[in-house]
């Protein structure tokens, strides 16, 4: 009787330890799988950016405002602030 419990505790940590093995190495392919998709898809995502295909003039508020004129109007805008100031300061 104690003969067979004690074989019956081998075989049954056996296979334990082998169950074990297997889970730990698939545990490690899924992980490399993971990490290779991982990389796939920020690679996807950087690929993704690109430009606007059309700019169209349009409110400085809309929707399909033209970036670089609405940079312009800061810019000017600014210009015609310091100009103002230089006369105002040449007067005085």
């Amino acid at each position: 009787m104690k003969g067979r419990a004690t074989l019956f505790w081998i075989f049954l940590a056996a296979a334990v330890g082998f169950g074990l093995f297997h889970v730990k190495y698939k545990v490690q392919a899924l992980e490399e799988e993971l990490a290779r998709l991982n990389h796939d898809i920020i690679q996807d995502q950087e690929q993704s950016q690109f430009g606007p295909w059309v700019v169209t003039n349009g409110d400085k508020a809309g929707i399909l405002a033209n970036h670089c004129n609405n940079l312009t109007v800061y810019l000017e805008d600014a210009r015609q602030k310091m100009g103002s100031l230089m006369s105002i300061l040449k007067q005085g």
